[in-house]
């Protein structure tokens, strides 16, 4: 009962849910209570004077580890499309030290550069945003009752300095079409490409078809599992999975 009125509270004071996310946020990031395995690459990808891209930074668990890890002298570009969601990652990031070397943008990245539509999914019966399942509205789909418009750019068109090697994506299934505006980043620095997949079909895509315009660009798709990346095997499940694409044909353990 309490935490039920705690949530509508929350929900009905927009300022003080922000300022509660970021702490929870904050807090579980640095005590490693919110991790992803594919993390574990980031140390071995980057290192300091690096410069790194955050694609769909939500509310910055990649954005903080790839921060540390380019420190003193790197830096992280962020990208986050939904307006609340960005002041509570840029919340998060100064709670955790790191704002200065992150880049945030209130943008989202395509194929394009455009102003669109943005579905945030209600969930529960508060009907409160999931802005981390936030994504471009499908044409000819019904929008949700929380319709967010918003920008989105071309990683190409974006102007990047520094030698770009780790790119990580996680769009809600658009990375087929933020991996088509960024042939030209791909192509001319090489960096490895973390990327999720399994939502495309919203889009009209597939796993395959990410893994297939890769393979043009000379990048081969890899599993990160138990410490080890390994060939991703394309007749295995292609459902919510992040894939790790490499210039390199060959990746140890």
């Amino acid at each position: 009962m309490l935490r039920t009125v705690g949530k509508r509270v929350l929900r009905a004071w927009p300022p003080l849910f922000e300022r509660t996310a970021a702490y929870v946020k904050a807090r579980d990031i640095r005590r490693g209570l919110w991790v992803e395995p594919e993390l574990a690459l980031v140390a071995l990808t980057l290192g300091p004077g690096d410069t790194a891209i955050d694609v769909g930074a939500n509310y910055g668990l990649w954005s903080y580890h790839l921060a540390r890890a380019v420190r003193p002298t790197g830096r992280v570009i962020a990208f986050e499309p939904i307006s609340s969601t960005v002041r509570i990652l840029s919340d998060v990031l100064q709670r955790l030290g790191v704002a200065e070397t992150v880049s945030v943008n209130a943008c989202g990245v395509s194929d394009r550069n455009d102003q669109v539509t943005f579905t945030v999914p209600l969930a529960g019966k508060l009907a409160l945003p999931v802005r981390g399942l936030a994504h471009i509205t499908p044409p000819g789909q019904d929008e949700d009752p929380l319709a967010v418009e918003g920008q989105v750019v071309r990683l190409d068109d974006w102007p990047i300095g520094g030698h770009v090697s780790l790119l990580k994506i996680d769009v809600e299934g658009g990375e087929l079409a933020a991996l088509r505006g960024a042939v030209g980043l791909l192509t001319e620095h090489r960096p490895m490409v973390i990327c999720e997949t399994g939502l495309e079909g919203r889009y009209g895509h597939s796993t395959g078809d990410v893994v297939a315009f890769m393979a043009t660009l000379g990048y081969h798709p890899y599993q990160y599992r138990e410490g080890i990346l390994e060939p991703f095997d394309r007749a295995g499940p292609a459902a919510d999975l992040n894939l790790v694409f490499s210039p390199l044909s060959s990746m140890g353990p």
